[in-house]
């Protein structure tokens, strides 16, 4: 199997007499560690040298040091996957979140991605879209956000994507124009009249804001009359 994340191709193979997955990175970025997340159950095998940066029940988090080939193969075993569920549970997503924000939990099984100071010009929406924002308000520029999936434009409930803040921060949720009545758990936002427009054929999000102390932030899901595309989250500190 072969496929692109976020800049970083990654081809997959299993080893059949082994009992083993044999994946392998490779990356144009330079001079950067690079962070991969595994079950605790199925931690790299001794090669390359990948010591834990952090970890919990759901995912062991290692750093790679950075080679100048940007290259590396990792050996696991292979883990049965989980029994099929009625439910859609809470996923802990993969990725090491900047300082001051902890790990995403979404009620999806798409993937979410925090983007650390990277809310510029020609940034990307959706982890699974090309789609681009164009042109950032001032206020927001170089700021950390969510790159949301969106496949989960239809999402609901009050309680969707969630995560823990350790200082106060300025939460801005970027969320469809042609909305025609918002979600009840967007009440209590400010409307800060700044838009940010994208490439997706030229639509416009509303930005509204809110102010959180240290703590847990829970947004809920997207879908409301008249919503067609995946909100965002931007962050910035007080």
């Amino acid at each position: 199997f072969e496929y692109e994340v976020d800049d970083v191709n990654v081809r997959e193979r299993i080893d059949i007499l082994s009992d083993r997955m044999i994946r392998s990175f490779k990356t144009d970025a330079t001079k950067a560690p690079v962070w991969f997340a595994f079950d605790p159950k199925s931690p790299p095998a001794s090669q390359p040298s990948v010591p834990i940066v952090r970890g919990d029940s759901t995912l062991s988090f290692y750093q790679f040091t950075a080679k100048q080939a940007r290259a590396f193969t990792i050996t696991t075993p292979l883990v049965a996957a989980p029994a099929a569920t009625t439910t859609t549970p809470t996923v802990v997503k993969a990725g090491t979140p900047p300082q001051g924000v902890g790990v995403l939990k979404v009620g999806s099984r798409n993937r979410y991605a925090w983007v650390k100071d990277g809310l510029v010009n020609g940034a990307t929406w959706a982890t699974d879209r090309d789609y681009t924002f164009t042109n950032v308000p001032t206020m927001l520029r170089q700021a950390t956000y969510i790159k949301t999936a969106m496949e989960d434009k239809n999402s609901n409930g009050d309680s969707f994507l969630s995560f823990e803040i350790t200082r106060p921060v300025t939460v801005y949720v970027g969320y469809d124009p042609r909305v025609r009545q918002l979600p009840g758990w967007l009440s209590g936002w400010q409307d800060t009249r700044q838009k940010l427009p994208t490439s997706a054929n030229g639509l416009t999000l509303k930005l509204y804001a809110k102010q959180f102390n240290a703590g847990s932030v829970t947004l809920g899901g997207n879908r409301a009359p008249g919503v067609g595309a995946m909100y965002t989250v931007v962050v910035r500190p007080q």
